[in-house]
């Protein structure tokens, strides 16, 4: 977990630097989604849906209640620190760092796909092992696949803004996940 945490921040950081400005790849891919929806902006104001704050903060705060509920302080912690870390870090640190602007706004790395990744991939972390957890990486998948395709679509974000955002709310939550595990009381045998 450490390693992979690390990764991913390691590569939200390589992007950022190498990502100046967008590659044609990335326009390229921003027109072919433009036109396939072709304007549609009701179906792309539903696809980007789930990373607005209106759906995450109930969904961060459904999360600690449940988990406040069962008794565990530190997932309740995690719920709410994981993701609040990842887009205070997003937002103050490497946005100014990279400075990747288009039309006046910061696009590197998406601070929308952050919150959501990270709200997914703590879903993921506290999920039981075995079916929910599956259900839990499927559905976030979808629902992150889903929206980044509508921010591109939309012109919000280039893909690669959409990969960094992805690298940062994963990072940073497994990093956070590997803090958890580490100040948890040790099981007592009896």
């Amino acid at each position: 977990m450490l390693i992979t945490g690390l990764l991913a921040l390691l590569a939200a950081l390589a992007l950022g630097f190498v990502r100046q400005a967008p590659w044609p790849v990335d326009i390229a891919w921003q027109q072919g989604a433009a036109a396939t929806f072709d304007g549609d902006h009701e179906l792309l104001r539903l696809l980007v849906l789930p990373s607005e704050a209106v759906v995450l903060l109930p969904a961060i705060a459904g999360i600690a209640l449940l988990c406040l509920l069962d008794r565990d302080r530190s997932a309740a912690v995690l719920a709410v620190a994981g993701p609040a870390v990842a887009v205070t870090l997003n937002s103050l640190v490497l946005k100014p760092v990279f400075r990747a602007y288009s039309d006046n706004a910061v696009e590197y790395p998406s601070g929308h796909t952050t919150s959501l990744v990270a709200v997914c991939t703590v879903l993921v972390l506290l999920a039981r092992p075995g079916v929910a957890r599956a259900i839990s990486v499927g559905v976030g998948v979808v629902v992150v696949a889903a929206a980044g395709v509508g921010m591109v679509a939309y012109g919000y974000h280039y893909p690669l803004d959409i990969v960094g955002g992805c690298a940062v709310g994963v990072g940073v939550v497994l990093l956070a996940e590997i803090i958890r595990r580490r100040r948890a009381p040790a099981p007592s045998t009896g």
